[in-house]
């Protein structure tokens, strides 16, 4: 009897200590995915490591902020080496983005980040008008404009922004100023491989699905040889076969796309049939780590409790 006893609170203070944690969690694959707690991330000369989320901080009064999910991955990110590069992908703050909102809820948390990150727009920092609260927070690191690239030692990386300013709002067109410069860049870019950041995603199984109206901007980016697309929104994690222009998987051509609107906001559980999502979770914060090679990349999604939640690698085009 003491010995059953003594059974059952060691499972119950591993249960307590998040060892083990039942996971809503869908696998299509033929590899299940790594499931550890997380070991210190090892960084090869030569690579760079590059780490985020999408989807981060709630201004909730209910909450005290040391018990928040937003505060849970920044903690997370602490773990990591302190120069490591951080980027967003979009909806840094809700509900609207303001000015107040960023100093009183972001910037509690991310906002330690702040002098490393690489921030992204979303819909709701255009809540506020012109995504005034952004531009006012992030300053130089958003370099004033809610597109712009940068070379990150062997990769060449592209902020987008999916609300599209120079469409109509949220409806990009062949016309918008976004595409012409996105041209430009990838055509003068020297870099062999290219991770492309936004906030909505041209594909989705979650609560609000597959993007079309950035089917031009993801052409553009299959035309170029992109490799890569990370992206938040809808507030789960997610990865996608990868797909070319005529929307079928292309292991040689296509481009592989991550959902990761795991930073903080209230995650959510609706799905939506997809034939070309590999791996999904629903419940878990964390954030997804990029290890950017000369010609290739691998990844891995942490969980707040630091389970790796999905990993694997992939070459570039």
């Amino acid at each position: 009897m003491l010995h059953n006893s003594i059974i059952v609170l060691a499972t119950l203070s591993l249960l307590t200590l998040g060892c083990f944690r039942p996971s809503n969690y869908s696998h299509l694959g033929n590899v299940p995915p790594s499931r550890h707690l997380k070991d210190a991330p090892i960084v090869h000369s030569g690579e760079s490591l590059f780490i985020g989320a999408g989807d981060i901080a709630s201004c909730n009064k209910n909450i005290p902020h040391k018990y928040s999910a937003h505060e849970k991955t920044a903690q997370l990110i602490e773990t990591y080496p302190k120069d490591t590069p951080i980027f967003t992908l979009g909806d840094n703050v809700y509900p609207s983005g303001t000015t107040s909102e960023f100093q009183n809820c972001y910037n509690l948390a991310w906002g330690r980040f702040k002098n490393r990150t690489t921030p992204v727009t979303g819909n709701h920092d255009y809540r506020t008008k012109d995504a005034a609260g952004y531009f006012s927070y992030f300053g130089k690191q958003s370099r004033g404009k809610s597109y712009y690239s940068f070379d990150l030692e062997k990769w060449h990386v592209v902020v987008l922004d999916s609300e599209c300013p120079g469409s109509i709002r949220g409806k990009c067109q062949a016309t918008d100023p976004q595409l012409q410069w996105l041209e430009n860049d990838l055509k003068n870019s020297q870099k062999q491989c290219t991770l492309a950041l936004w906030h909505k995603p041209r594909f989705s199984t979650g609560l609000h699905g597959n993007h079309r109206h950035l089917s031009y901007l993801y052409e553009r980016l299959v035309d170029h040889g992109v490799d890569v697309v990370a992206t938040g929104h809808d507030h789960h994690y997610e990865r996608f076969a990868p797909i070319s222009k005529n929307l079928k998987v292309d292991h040689t051509k296509g481009i592989r796309q991550f959902v990761i609107g795991t930073g903080g906001a209230p995650l959510r559980g609706k799905n939506r049939s997809g034939d070309k999502s590999v791996f999904k979770t629903t419940n878990h914060h964390g954030v997804i780590e990029f290890h950017l090679k000369a010609n290739s990349y691998a990844w891995r999604f942490i969980a707040v409790d630091g389970q790796v939640i999905d990993s694997g690698q992939g070459a570039c085009h």
